[in-house]
């Protein structure tokens, strides 16, 4: 077998495995559920939505993250097929964000990219199953 082939499967297992190594003192992120959901705190998770995403007209639910720690947002649909609707569906994915706790802090993470958005006024307990 020639030196170069042998060499570069090497190189390809070896890369293979580094995705799911982790640094061993980062714990893994924690889902999590608000425990005061007051107006402060949904203008800061708003804030963060937007920044993640980018739209402005977002409408978050009071009772957002209350039960479980995924929030779906999908954009409005649109009202005439001239907006960017394919047979009146849109094409777009719904975003996903997740309220963790990063120890010993309580975030979002949008899931798409990974984004992790660290929340100041937000006070969280463990999910207990999901």
């Amino acid at each position: 077998m020639n030196r170069c082939v042998i060499k570069l499967t090497l190189l390809v297992l070896i890369l293979s495995g580094v995705p799911g190594c982790r640094l061993s003192g980062q714990e893994a992120d924690q889902y999590a559920v608000l425990v005061n959901s007051s107006r402060e705190v949904l203008e800061e998770i708003k804030q963060h939505v937007h920044d993640a995403i980018g739209d402005t007209g977002l409408l978050i639910s009071e009772s957002a993250f209350g039960k479980t720690s995924l929030l779906i947002i999908e954009r409005k649909r649109h009202a005439t097929l001239d907006q960017g609707v394919v047979a009146g569906r849109s094409l777009e994915n719904p975003h996903h964000f997740r309220l963790v706790i990063r120890s010993p802090n309580c975030g979002l993470v949008h899931e798409q990219t990974g984004r992790y958005f660290p929340l100041e006024k937000a006070s969280c307990r463990l999910l207990d199953a999901e």
